[in-house]
């Protein structure tokens, strides 16, 4: 359990994978060791949303560094910069480019980790933009994925509207970071560049697919005003409803898909 202050007058409080928002009185009881009768009730009514289940979390950047450098990079989330960045970006993706070589260098995959953490810093510094802190970034493994997160647990102090530009600015960050990889393999002709915008791309198509809890997933529950898309709030209306049985529909297609494949790769290679 852990709790931690922010401004506003509400505390976070986290536990098992979930986020509570809490009294800052309440908050400090909690952080000085002690257990409060009404935690109880608190946790049970002011349930935020559920992390995403990364397992063996390593801390690599500082909550310290992280905001640090996130507020030098408050001009680029603003709303018209982030159209622009994400039109420009779109409009290079576009220009026709093939390597006449292929890389086999480690360098497309050190310049994809950059992008990765650029990501990340994406979703700290929208945090910082609605006057929020952010927290560490590092490094853990998603089912059997390895990736980078950032603590964004402040995110549930913002209004939806607020959150959907945390949601964005990742895959936004990230794909300007593509075309920026993309142009430089056109001017200097040289194949890791390409290679690794397309791991870029291929990382933001990822995000895209809302059916591991990625950036997308909670784009979606954000645009309904949802803290999960497993549980249903009692007066959600028809449309919020069918929105949500088509996603559940589609994630048990897509996981039959996905794991079906790999059972029939699987079987196909031990013939």
């Amino acid at each position: 359990m852990q709790v931690s202050e922010q401004h506003g007058g509400r505390w976070i409080l986290k536990h098992n994978g979930h986020c509570y928002l809490v009294p800052a009185d309440l908050g400090r009881k909690i952080r000085s060791g002690q257990c409060p009768a009404e935690l109880s009730d608190v946790m049970e009514s002011a349930g935020v949303r559920t992390s995403r289940a990364v397992r063996l979390k390593v801390q690599l950047l500082s909550p310290v560094l992280v905001r640090s450098i996130s507020e030098k990079l408050l001009c680029l989330v603003s709303n018209y910069r982030l159209v622009l960045q994400l039109i420009v970006s779109i409009a290079l993706l576009m220009l026709p480019f093939a390597p006449t070589t292929k890389s086999i260098t480690p360098m497309p995959f050190l310049l994809f980790l950059f992008s990765a953490f650029w990501h990340e810093l994406g979703h700290a510094t929208a945090l910082v933009y609605h006057g929020r802190s952010p927290g560490a970034i590092g490094a853990g493994v998603l089912l059997i994925f390895p990736v980078l997160w950032c603590d964004v647990t402040a995110t549930a102090l913002l209004s939806r509207s607020q959150r959907v530009r945390v949601d964005l600015c990742g895959m936004i960050f990230q794909l300007s970071i593509a075309a920026l990889f993309h142009l430089l393999a056109m001017i200097s002709q040289a194949p890791e560049f390409e290679t690794a915008s397309r791991l870029c791309i291929m990382a933001v198509l990822w995000n895209l697919i809302p059916f591991l809890r990625t950036d997308s997933y909670w784009l979606i529950c954000d645009l309904l005003k949802l803290d999960s898309l497993n549980k249903l709030p009692e007066n959600a209306t028809v449309s919020i409803r069918w929105v949500v049985y088509t996603y559940r529909i589609g994630k048990v297609l897509f996981l039959l898909t996905v794991f079906g494949g790999v059972i029939w790769k699987t079987i196909q290679f031990m013939r």
